[in-house]
């Protein structure tokens, strides 16, 4: 049986859960897909700001966005490093596989590629070739 899960709270992971996943699945295979940084960190503060300041994003002072993005939930995301290095203390690196979300907007065909290649899937049989590219201003998740 083939299943999946998603979130980004994944890649922060204490150390101690990434264990307890390793123990309970051994031949996991990861996909990490990153984001730019900083359109990561803008949109994480766009969608959480507000429950930590009682005020939009937009409504911020310097040292509040300072101190939002100095947090450690908000900080350790953008910390792509850190996170691969944490699910490879537990992982073999071929079971990783990483890319960059930008390319689902700009190029979908080849990124779905060599997610089926990674995934043992052929690709030949299930990619629609036809997806259509997204408009630039998209939002993308955080």
């Amino acid at each position: 049986m083939n299943a999946g899960e998603i979130t980004p709270a994944y890649a922060i992971l204490e150390v101690e859960r990434i264990s307890v996943a390793h123990s309970w699945m051994p031949d996991l295979k990861l996909l990490f897909i990153m984001r730019d940084p900083v359109e990561r960190a803008w949109s994480h503060a766009r969608k959480d700001f507000l429950q930590f300041y009682n005020k939009p994003v937009e409504d911020a002072q310097i040292d509040e966005l300072h101190d939002f993005m100095q947090l450690s939930r908000v900080s350790m995301r953008g910390d792509y490093l850190s996170c691969l290095k944490s699910w490879l203390d537990y992982y073999d690196a071929s079971q990783l596989w990483c890319g960059f979300l930008e390319q689902a907007a700009t190029d979908p065909v080849t990124l779905l590629q060599e997610l089926f290649v990674f995934l043992g899937v052929n690709p030949a049989k299930r990619i629609n070739t036809k997806l259509a590219v997204q408009p630039e201003n998209t939002r993308l998740p955080h």
